[in-house]
């Protein structure tokens, strides 16, 4: 883990001496999508997720040539997204006569390019592409009024490809809101043993993001 944020790191100090960059938080709802399979490779289609929050810090930084005049609402077309947060992923068992549900929290993490479709007025939409990388924080089953800790037999480390979309708005230039939606599509398996899973998920929210270097 310590290696990998030092890289995420180390791309965003060696990129920030030579464009704009702006840093921001996004919050919203993250509705998770499990795929289960027991050890006889049976999939369980009746574990169904269920929403639940999110909340991230975003750092985006300028790819490609800075000598350009800007106007007001100009943005770079290729922007490097770093985001490093928390997310929490539910599911529940909708065919259990009792409550039967799954809550687990991760420490998320995200590198990927977004571009934003140029134009010079204030909305304009955006699409991107992102590797992510989730810690397990704590894992929980709860069956009727008892809870057992998952945290110690689930893979600590859940990998995903995302593709995201939405709409910037700038405030100003130095301002700037978005509203996005994007998948992540899970390509770890969380089983430590016969049975096998993923899960993936979607996301929607708002941020704001305010530009730090010129």
């Amino acid at each position: 883990m310590k290696k990998v944020l030092t890289g995420l790191f180390t791309i965003v100090a060696f990129h920030a001496s030579w464009a704009q960059s702006w840093v921001g938080i996004d919050v919203g709802v993250n509705q998770s999508n499990v795929y289960y399979e027991n050890s006889n490779g049976e999939q369980d289609k009746m574990i169904k997720g269920v929403p639940a929050s999110y909340a991230s810090l975003y750092y985006m930084h300028e790819l490609g040539n800075t000598k350009k005049s800007k106007k007001l609402y100009d943005m770079p077309d290729y922007l490097l997204t770093v985001e490093i947060g928390y997310k929490r992923a539910q599911s529940r068992d909708s065919d259990s006569n009792l409550l039967n549900k799954w809550t687990m929290d991760y420490f998320s993490s995200s590198i990927g390019v977004r571009h934003i479709v140029s134009t010079k007025k204030k909305i304009a939409p955006f699409i991107g592409a992102a590797f992510s990388m989730d810690w397990l924080l704590s894992g929980v089953q709860q069956i009727g009024f008892e809870q057992y800790d998952l945290t110690t037999e689930l893979s600590q480390l859940n990998l995903g490809i995302v593709g995201e979309g939405g709409l910037k708005y700038s405030i100003n230039h130095d301002v700037l809101g978005t509203f996005g939606v994007s998948y992540t599509y899970g390509i770890s398996d969380l089983e430590q043993n016969e049975q096998r899973s993923r899960l993936s998920g979607f996301k929607v929210g708002v941020g704001i993001h305010f530009l730090i270097s010129k």
